[in-house]
């Protein structure tokens, strides 16, 4: 049956992964035992009309992973994030093939790279040559196509003359270097990377992220684990958020994101208080589908909008001023019905995004005492024409250069920059100046 080219690259269904744990090491063979023991009563009391009994249990189960549903386009790239132990890496390996499945389905499309444990399948007395080849054809590549790629290989690993020596004798960067070339230069289908891409010095770092931009917008499809929330902004379509096995959350980078450093400080807050309330989903003040909200109740954002129309979106020329009113409320409201003196280490934090969400520029500003309030924040846009979202969070201080989020409204307004005939280069405008004696040369002179 032919495969269709224009269905998803994967697709889980009800996926799940099952272990058992043991107490004692005799608690397996107790088990083993009981598990054949049990099969021969249960065979006799068949033949005497009897039901059968369950065998003893000597272990307690665990699901590193159960219950995921997930479709994944062709070309898309999908951030998987979470804490350690809730089955990231479990689930790269039942994607990659190197795990069975306890329950549920998968099903993929087309050749899947794994960079999981770099330069684990690499047998180190081979030379670096004959485990390229090795590993190539382990990825379904024939001699043919591996040797028309070898050269691309060897030159992105850049290990030199060390290719024809055994992997025994590599260092541990060098090991991962040839492993990783492997892995992008078999033009994958399905690209799969676990936390793998802090590889080897700054320079072999920047050629490994561009390539993996290049087999995106080529249309590879990506699986990437990172616990670096920029890197999961920067690359990723989509993000999953894995909690205990399970799927928490599914939806646009920056919102995951943001809720799983929330779920992150509210643990911490509960370490340090038991009386911490939840960070829990609010009503998000922007339209659009980039639009989230969270926070833990202490205080909200009751509105926002652009100054000069009372909107959410607006226009605004390079080197034109952009102002922003908002209503906000602390929870400290109930605090000072009682008498008592609201927390005066508040704050607003305004944050300017390109469209992906990726942070540009933004600031803190210490809000004044009281149970509510109205803040104008101005600015002049020095941004590169193009659509530009702001991002509203009320924090409270905590330490030096700590800042706990009491709540976060996400592309809460959004604006367009336009030109204004003045030329610069870059995502913002520097406002240069030429100090030299030469009067006459201004910005955009030859």
């Amino acid at each position: 049956m032919p495969e269709d080219r224009h269905g998803p690259a994967l697709e889980l269904q009800g996926l799940g992964k099952f272990y058992s744990l043991y107490a004692r090491p005799q608690d397996r063979l107790r088990q083993s035992l009981a598990g054949g023991l049990n099969t021969v009563a249960n065979r006799a009391r068949a033949r005497l009309g009897h039901p059968p009994r369950p065998a003893p249990c000597h272990h307690q189960p665990f699901w590193a992973l159960r219950g995921v549903d997930l479709s994944v386009a062709r070309g898309e790239t999908l951030g998987i994030v979470g804490r350690n132990g809730s089955g990231k890496s479990t689930l790269l390996q039942l994607v990659a093939g190197t795990l069975k499945p306890s329950e549920g389905h998968i099903r993929t499309h087309g050749r899947i790279a794994a960079l999981l444990e770099l330069g684990s399948g690499f047998n180190p007395e081979f030379t670096g040559r004959e485990n390229v080849y090795l590993n190539a054809a382990i990825l379904g590549l024939q001699r043919p196509q591996i040797q028309a790629r070898f050269a691309e290989i060897e030159a992105f690993a850049g290990i030199g003359e060390f290719i024809d020596q055994p992997v025994k004798n590599y260092s541990s960067g060098m090991v991962v270097r040839l492993a990783f070339a492997v892995s992008v230069c078999v033009d994958p289908d399905i690209l799969i990377v676990d936390e793998a891409l802090a590889v080897g010095d700054a320079a072999f770092q920047f050629k490994c992220l561009q390539r993996i931009r290049e087999l995106s917008e080529r249309g590879t499809t990506l699986l990437f684990v990172s616990h670096d929330m920029g890197m999961v902004k920067t690359f990723c379509h989509r993000a999953l958020y894995l909690e205990q096995g399970r799927v928490k959350a599914i939806g646009d980078p920056e919102a995951i994101a943001t809720q799983y450093f929330q779920d992150i400080r509210t643990r911490q807050r509960a370490e340090l208080a038991a009386d911490a309330p939840p960070v829990t989903t609010r009503p998000a003040l922007g339209a659009g589908d980039k639009a989230a909200a969270f926070g833990d109740g202490r205080a909200e954002i009751l509105s926002a909008r652009l100054s000069d129309t009372g909107a959410a979106r607006g226009l605004c020329e390079v080197g034109g001023t952009l102002e922003l009113t908002l209503d906000y409320r602390r929870a400290d409201a109930d605090a000072a019905a009682d008498g008592t003196t609201p927390d005066p280490d508040t704050y607003l934090a305004v944050v300017i995004q390109n469209t992906r969400l990726l942070e540009l520029c933004g600031q803190r500003f210490r809000l004044p005492p009281g149970p509510h309030g109205t803040a104008r924040v101005r600015w002049t846009n020095r941004l590169a024409p193009g659509e530009y979202f702001v991002t509203l969070r009320l924090e409270r201080r905590v330490g030096q250069d700590v800042y706990l989020p009491l709540v976060a409204q996400i592309a809460a307004l959004s604006f367009t920059s336009t030109w204004d005939e003045r030329a610069f280069l870059g995502i913002m405008d520097p406002d240069m100046r030429l100090a030299t004696d030469a009067h006459h040369c201004t910005a955009g002179d030859s």
